[in-house]
């Protein structure tokens, strides 16, 4: 029990950083959490719940949507990851501006995606419309690929290509469904609308990690592997 202790014990100071930044913002949270939901008269438990759950939907409710938010997180932490591993090299600082960027983004697009920002937050609760909103985020893309350009360039970049034409397509759609453009053809083709729509998301979003992911594993391994490792050699 003496040792179990003890090494317990010699695991908490030096872990006491980690434990503060892992436990600390999400006790934050539920506390935030808590409050906004007693000050609006909201059941807490429709803020922890599952979404299907909490409706008592089925439980495939919204299953392809949620595999979308796992590439943007994916690409988010692929791209957190691999800055800090290049940042500790120090053998690449474009490249490091590069992944953090990346990953910068992808965490903002996970956060529209996630709690629907620019569909419902932001007009109907924080006054901006979803015009204002996409107009931001196309902003924040193109000072990602103007600012990154040169690390870009020298990169595979057309998963990259690839994954903003079908994101951008599937936004297009998006305003499609929105002025009742398809919606006016009738029914069937108004819910093969938002599927078009969806379709061209995910397609977009698996080249969105595809390209980070194989990016940031380039980085990597030209900057910071050792080229004899590299080739399998001890």
């Amino acid at each position: 029990m003496t040792r179990a202790v003890r090494a317990v014990r010699d695991q908490v100071v030096p872990l006491a950083a980690m434990l503060a930044l892992a436990y600390l913002p999400m006790l934050l949270l539920l506390f935030a959490a808590g409050w906004l939901a007693d000050l609006k008269g909201i059941p807490m438990e429709d803020v922890t719940r599952d979404p299907a759950t909490a409706a008592q939907a089925p439980f495939y409710t919204g299953a392809l949507a949620i595999l979308g938010l796992f590439g943007w997180c994916a690409s988010a932490a692929v791209c957190f990851f691999a800055a800090a591993v290049l940042r500790h090299a120090r053998t690449d600082r474009a490249g490091t501006a590069f992944l953090l960027s990346g990953a910068l983004l992808s965490t903002l697009l996970l956060v529209d995606d996630a709690f629907l920002v620019h569909e419902i937050v932001g007009p109907y609760h924080l006054g901006l419309s979803d015009e204002v909103l996409i107009g931001l985020y196309g902003l924040a893309t193109l000072a990602f690929l103007v600012g990154c350009r040169a690390t870009i360039l020298r990169s595979d970049y057309l998963l990259l290509v690839l994954a903003l034409a079908f994101l951008a397509g599937s936004a297009g759609v998006d305003k499609l469904n929105d002025f009742g453009v398809l919606a006016t053809t009738g029914g069937k083709y108004a819910t093969e609308g938002y599927l078009f729509e969806d379709t061209l998301k995910l397609l977009g979003l698996a080249g969105w990690f595809g390209y980070f992911a194989w990016t940031a594993y380039a980085l990597v391994t030209a900057r910071v592997i050792p080229p004899a490792t590299r080739a399998g050699n001890p």
